[in-house]
């Protein structure tokens, strides 16, 4: 696992809420889940997927409080190319 609690289990990704907030303001999950699901959609031009998303607030520290991402039907280019998009947006450390 690194630093950002990136997973590859089940094609998921957890997402730090601090940086969500930093880059979409205040609580404001659903528009950083639509900029995700904006860059699926680019990165998967008219092919089906399926995204869930799940805000975990279970830590004691808010520190690692995160949203996961679980991604259904992606390639792991096609999830390469997710993670580096995340990566340009700062919504996960490297």
């Amino acid at each position: 696992m690194t630093k950002a609690h990136l997973l590859y289990h089940a094609d998921r990704i957890a997402l730090p809420l601090r940086l969500l907030q930093q880059r979409f303001g205040n609580e404001q999950w659903d528009e950083a889940a639509d900029a995700i699901i904006e860059q699926l959609n680019i990165i998967r031009p008219n092919k089906s997927i399926a995204v869930a998303f799940d805000v975990d607030t279970s830590h004691s520290n808010p520190w690692f409080h995160s949203m996961a991402v679980t991604i259904t039907g992606a390639t792991p280019a096609e999830l390469t190319q997710l993670t580096t998009w995340l990566h340009q947006q700062a919504l996960l450390e490297q």
